[in-house]
């Protein structure tokens, strides 16, 4: 998947994400989220979140998409 790093910023709460430009199609391109410290250097996943795309690079605990802060899920 290609993609372009726009710019990276800061939630109100401190965590850190980048505005991506990812195309997910021959020639479509849509503007998506990462949370995280980690410059993406590939994208393992895009999803749709509402009206807005979240990538992960990597498997790991999903952020909330409005504060960034990890979500909590229960442990059987």
């Amino acid at each position: 998947m290609k993609f372009m790093i726009l710019y990276k910023d800061a939630t109100s709460r401190g965590s850190n994400y980048f505005k991506l430009l990812v195309e997910i199609a021959n020639g479509i391109w849509v503007g998506a989220v990462y949370f995280g410290n980690t410059t993406p250097k590939t994208i393992s996943k895009i999803s749709s979140r509402g009206d807005s795309w979240v990538v992960e690079i990597q498997k790991h605990q999903s952020r909330d998409k409005y504060t960034g802060k990890f979500k909590k899920f229960k442990r059987k």
